[in-house]
């Protein structure tokens, strides 16, 4: 005797529906990768895209290796300046504005571009060999200080040695191939003389003085007291006051 089924859809239902986590299951399984494969994927991306920004971020840029073009000296050497700059010099090839310390004894006197500075036996002042005019005698004696270079001239600063009282004084002897000229006498009395240039201006800066005679809290006074001395060949100033020529 057979038996048919009469409901065989119901059953093949009822075995899909059994079978349907199974089979999700292995898609699962199968798609993991897949998302795992996209993940790596999207890492690589930004990680690349992360060193490109690191790597443009630290390259130089052009601007500052423009700048340093045109501050080189080298490369400015070519736009006439050199011209300017051979101006500036004076006949013995010495730039402008150079101070020059004098170590020289002063009975060897000092030679410029324009003649020869000296002392004579009796403590005058000496240009050739001539004394010069204003006349210029030193107390105890006469020396060198330093020489400036200046365009078409020379300046020679002498100092006139005296004793405890009043230590030093000083005076510019400015030469050239027009003659010379000697400024007025000037100074605290320190023997502490500081010479500087700013453009033809020449300047000696020094502390004030006070002789031993004085209180000890004047001498610290006058130690702390700066003064400046500019002459320009022309006029001369203490702390920018004109200074007497008498």
């Amino acid at each position: 005797m057979k038996f048919t089924r009469k409901h065989p859809a119901f059953v093949d239902y009822l075995y899909l529906v059994a079978a349907l986590p199974l089979v999700l299951a292995a898609c699962s399984k199968h798609a993991q990768p897949a998302a795992d494969m996209a993940q790596v994927g999207s890492a690589s991306v930004v990680q690349g895209s992360t060193a490109a920004l690191n790597e443009s971020t630290s390259a130089p840029s052009a601007a500052p290796a423009s700048v340093q073009a045109v501050s080189d000296p080298g490369a400015a050497s070519g736009n006439g300046n050199a011209g300017a700059d051979a101006q500036e010099a004076d006949e013995s090839g010495t730039a402008a504005g150079t101070v020059m310390k004098i170590d020289t004894p002063s009975a060897d006197g000092v030679t410029t571009p324009f003649g020869k500075l000296s002392v004579s036996v009796d403590n005058v002042l000496l240009l050739n060999g001539k004394p010069v005019n204003p006349h210029f005698e030193g107390n105890n004696s006469l020396s060198f200080v330093a020489q400036v270079a200046l365009k078409n001239h020379r300046a020679v600063l002498v100092q006139n040695n005296g004793g405890a009282a009043c230590p030093a004084s000083y005076r510019w002897v400015m030469v050239s191939d027009g003659g010379y000229i000697v400024s007025p006498e000037f100074g605290s009395c320190s023997d502490l003389a500081k010479v500087s240039t700013v453009s033809e201006t020449l300047v000696v800066t020094m502390p004030g003085f006070a002789g031993d005679s004085e209180p000890a809290a004047e001498r610290k006074r006058a130690a702390r007291t700066r003064m400046i001395y500019v002459y320009d060949g022309k006029t001369l100033t203490e702390n920018g006051k004109p200074v007497s020529t008498q």
